[in-house]
């Protein structure tokens, strides 16, 4: 599944202090696993797919990845 984050992608998602860092790292490497490409804008993915990485991510509040 690439939108599924294991436990060496949750180590380099917790070097980011922030919460809108760490949703967005966990955005690019999804997309970069199904798109393979970065995002120009990490806004543009669908919001379910923030969702389920922010769960994932520990990060309460899905719409930091807009900060």
């Amino acid at each position: 599944m690439f939108f599924f984050l294991d436990a060496s992608d949750r180590d380099v998602i917790a070097r980011s202090r922030q919460d809108s860092h760490r949703l967005g790292v966990a955005v690019q490497i999804g997309t970069v696993r199904y798109k393979g490409l970065f995002l120009e804008d990490p806004l543009a993915g669908p919001w379910p797919v923030v969702d389920h990485l922010a769960e994932q991510s520990g990060v309460g509040d899905p719409s930091q990845v807009k900060r």
